[in-house]
């Protein structure tokens, strides 16, 4: 029995042995499976917050996108709109007739802004040397052009000597550095008693006989060959006595002054002097 006793488990002993081990949570585990947790919750609401974000971004682009092409889209549509009028313009003839102030009309043809026509060069030279040499000794009343001429009282230039009102005029025609020196040249030449009402002995003009073809020497320049005779009446003398005055001309074009609303004489006397858009740049004898 003894033997039977210690052969046989007890009951306690078997119990014991059939309860499995029974195996603990560690506290560290349960911890970092936590933390984990609220990690990976952080980073959805992250996520979820860069996709707005992103979605903002985009929709501003898109924005930005849309209006750069409307831009675009209405700068083509404007250039091309100018395009085509630009075309009708140039495809228009140029205006031939043009209507003065006082409602008379003239035939016009467009040149370049450096090209003068024969007519022209051959007018403005004729015309400016012309009113160098008018020594009439009398004027046309600057109030009204419809009254009687007045005597000249001429134009002070300085060391006593006096030019008439016509030679200070044409002078404006020349070049300006080579004015001053022709305006003392020809105050030698004026006879001074043209400005003496009551001793007005000496008159004279010059008369162009012949005028040659304007020779191109440059872009908006050209010479011109000039055959005259200045005549003076002296002493009551109606014949007169001629003085040989043959020139080479050089003219340059110019643009013309603009006019004033309300010029002043100076301003009205240098815009006539030079409306033609030439000037004259010197003057040499000319060789025979």
């Amino acid at each position: 029995m003894l033997k039977r006793l210690m052969s046989k488990p007890s009951s306690t002993d078997k119990t014991h042995e059939e309860i499995p081990e029974v195996v603990g949570i560690d506290d560290s585990t349960a911890q970092f499976s936590l933390d984990d947790f609220i990690e990976a919750e952080a980073e959805v609401d992250l996520t979820v917050s860069d996709q707005k974000t992103v979605k903002k971004r985009m929709d501003f682009l898109t924005l930005f996108v849309i209006g750069a092409a409307l831009l675009g889209g209405t700068n083509l549509l404007l250039t091309l709109l100018n395009m085509v009028m630009i075309a009708q313009v140039a495809g228009k003839p140029a205006p031939t007739l043009v209507e003065l102030q006082g409602g008379k009309s003239i035939t016009v043809a467009a040149i370049g802004s450096k090209e003068r026509t024969t007519e022209a060069i051959q007018t403005f030279v004729s015309e400016s040397l012309v009113e160098l040499f008018d020594w009439r000794g009398m004027i046309q009343s600057p109030d009204s052009r419809d009254s009687a001429p007045i005597p000249d009282p001429g134009v002070e230039i300085g060391g006593g000597q006096r030019v008439t009102y016509a030679t200070w005029a044409a002078s404006y025609r020349f070049e300006d550095s080579w004015q001053p020196e022709l305006l003392k040249a020809i105050a030698t030449m004026t006879p001074q008693s043209l400005f003496n009402q009551s001793d007005r002995r000496t008159q004279g003009l010059l008369v162009v006989r012949e005028m040659g073809q304007p020779t191109k020497t440059n872009e908006g320049q050209w010479q011109i060959d000039v055959v005259a005779n200045l005549i003076l009446f002296e002493n009551g003398d109606n014949v007169g006595r001629a003085i040989p005055f043959n020139k080479k001309v050089t003219v340059a074009a110019v643009d013309p002054p603009a006019f004033s609303d309300d010029p002043s004489e100076l301003q009205t006397v240098i815009y006539n002097a030079r409306k033609a858009g030439m000037i004259i740049q010197f003057m040499e004898d000319l060789k025979a």
